[in-house]
């Protein structure tokens, strides 16, 4: 099992919102009320945190530890 990542309520918001959205940036800032460009903001820290390369990296281990991620 991976460590635990804990998010920010924003980014755990934001992750949660982008998966409803299926992966659509632009539909995730209108749904949250903020730019597109605070959203790749967003991302980029929960790569870091996580340790991902990307999405897909990031989607993988959400996967190998149960769809869980914070």
């Amino acid at each position: 099992m991976l460590e635990p990542v804990m998010l920010t309520p924003m980014e755990a918001r934001l992750l949660t919102a982008l998966i409803r959205n299926w992966g659509s940036y632009t539909k995730t800032a209108e749904s949250l009320g903020v730019s597109i460009w605070s959203v790749r903001n967003h991302l980029a820290s929960i790569y870091e945190k996580a340790g991902a390369a990307g999405a897909l990296d990031l989607i993988s281990m959400m996967w190998r530890n149960g769809g869980y991620f914070y």
